[in-house]
């Protein structure tokens, strides 16, 4: 009497799992096309390389609070541009600063006059658009007249001070000569300070709109150099 009950337990688990896999094809059969045993499911090939798979354009640094990252494309948009003019292809240096040099750039010759520029967006768009001009008119000085003028851009957009001072210091301590040092500055320092001080974040520290974003991409804390209470100990 057992054995028949047990026999029959084993030959219904058997025909339930017989059913039940015969029903899990017919269900990818439909779904694929395919049988299961016999065919591949294809799924898009993974991006070779980690630099690929970046996502944003944008990463922190250690002292200058955020920057482009390397060779990134960077775009003059039509309407600025010259009429009839084409934009060059441009993109980021090894430090993140829209430039055809990487950085720190020495002398090659005595006659050389090394400009660095420095600033926000405005920035940005002066080392672009206003540079050329500003070396044709200093060329027009007796001065420069008989001198290689080489402007370099260390602007980036959402900068403001003390970051402007902060990346002068860097690269002098690099050892990155410099002749004549332009620094443009003014709306973001009042802008961007006051949306840190809104966000309870000291109006020094970086732009909190160009650093949430990568503090929740990487996953940090939060940014540091909270603003103290009323209050709090010191």
């Amino acid at each position: 009497m057992r054995s028949r009950v047990g026999a029959r337990f084993i030959t219904s688990v058997v025909a339930f799992g017989l059913c039940a896999e015969l029903l899990a094809l017919a269900a990818y059969y439909v779904d694929t096309g395919a049988l299961l045993y016999t065919h591949r499911k294809t799924y898009p090939a993974p991006l070779p390389t980690p630099d690929d798979r970046l996502v944003v354009r944008e990463a922190v640094h250690p002292y200058f609070g955020f920057t482009h990252t390397p060779g990134t494309p960077f775009e003059i948009p039509e309407s600025l541009r010259a009429a009839g003019t084409t934009a060059p292809r441009l993109q980021t240096n090894n430090f993140g600063f829209v430039s055809p040099h990487d950085y720190p750039l020495p002398k090659t010759r005595e006659d050389e006059v090394i400009i660095g520029m420095f600033g926000g967006s405005v920035g940005v768009w002066f080392c672009q658009l206003g540079a050329p001009r500003l070396v044709e008119r200093l060329q027009q000085h007796p001065y420069f007249r008989n001198k290689a003028l080489v402007p370099l851009c260390f602007s980036h957009e959402g900068y403001k001070q003390p970051q402007h001072a902060l990346v002068l210091a860097y690269f002098l301590s690099l050892g990155q000569p410099f002749d004549l040092v332009i620094n443009i500055d003014g709306f973001n320092d009042v802008a961007l300070a006051a949306v840190n001080t809104e966000r309870g974040l000291a109006s020094s520290m970086p732009s909190v709109q160009h650093m949430d974003p990568l503090v929740n991409v990487s996953g940090l804390a939060a940014v540091p150099s909270r603003m103290p209470a009323p209050g709090d100990a010191r």
